[in-house]
């Protein structure tokens, strides 16, 4: 009787230690997105144009329906910055 519950109490501590470290890389993760966009409060807003899309696609596989298809989008654009135009 004794051996089990010394085993519930390893076990809960080994869970508890868990999940603490799962919700500790959870709130790095959140704290670095948030960072990351913290950071772009500086940048210059401004208008774009899209010029072109396209998706391209590849077939990989055998021809007896053992393979798939692939998806590759493609969009072309251009915008302007304090007189310097950029494109994409």
């Amino acid at each position: 009787m004794v051996r089990s519950t010394v085993s519930a109490k390893t076990f809960m501590t080994l869970f508890f230690a868990f999940m603490v470290a799962i919700g500790s890389f959870a709130l790095l993760f959140g704290v670095m997105g948030v960072s990351a966009t913290l950071s772009t409060g500086g940048w210059s807003v401004t208008q774009g144009t899209v010029i072109a899309t396209n998706i391209y696609t590849e077939w990989s596989g055998g021809s007896h329906g053992g393979g798939h298809w692939t998806y590759y989008p493609s969009v072309i654009y251009q915008y302007q910055v304090q007189g310097v135009s950029y494109m994409g």
